[in-house]
């Protein structure tokens, strides 16, 4: 049994995941929409009339992430973010399922241990 699996076997601990999960996700989203737009936190604050320091911390993952914040942010840089519903551990069934051992590598990209130099 993995330690995934030992934490995810306990209520408390399956609740933590899926938050940790949705966390990453929108920071892997807010991060990929500033890339792609090419604007700066300075400017996105500018465009969302919020502070430098609370788009900072939400970008840095330093507190909450609220979802009028993302939405705000995501619209100054030309985007959207859309949920989808699952149940409770499918996105680790399927990540399991459809993917060689991997070590992760960041927002969504992964790295096979066995191509590493």
């Amino acid at each position: 049994m993995t330690l995934y699996d030992r934490i995810a076997s306990t209520e408390a601990g399956s609740r933590a995941l899926a938050q940790a999960r949705l966390r990453h996700e929108t920071l892997c989203c807010l991060h990929q929409a500033q890339a792609a737009s090419g604007l700066s936190i300075a400017e996105i604050a500018a465009a969302t009339g919020d502070r430098r320091r609370d788009i900072r911390k939400a970008f840095d993952s330093d507190g909450n992430l609220r979802p009028d914040l993302v939405a705000r942010c995501l619209h100054a840089m030309g985007y959207e973010l859309e949920l989808t519903l699952v149940a409770a551990g499918e996105p680790r069934r399927k990540a399991v399922a459809e993917s060689p051992p991997a070590m992760a590598n960041g927002c969504g990209q992964s790295q096979r241990a066995d191509s590493w130099a």
